[in-house]
């Protein structure tokens, strides 16, 4: 049985673009250093709970056994 799991790599490199993404994004909106930081700051609280419900439908899947049946 072959299962994909989530590397540490792939983690780490969601967590930075979207960083990344949401420091340019506020910097764009409001040029300024601390909201921009801030909303680094609350933007990987956002990611963090979208890997999580991400993580958690696949393994809902993968447990369902794929029998499309019924």
């Amino acid at each position: 049985m072959n299962e994909s799991r989530i590397s540490a790599k792939g983690i780490v490199i969601v967590f930075s673009l979207c960083a990344v993404s949401d420091f340019v994004w506020s910097y764009i909106r409001n040029p300024s250093i601390p909201l921009g930081l801030g909303s680094v700051l609350f933007g990987l609280f956002g990611t963090a709970f979208y890997v999580l419900v991400f993580s958690l439908g696949s393994r809902k899947d993968k447990s369902n056994g794929g029998d499309s049946t019924r």
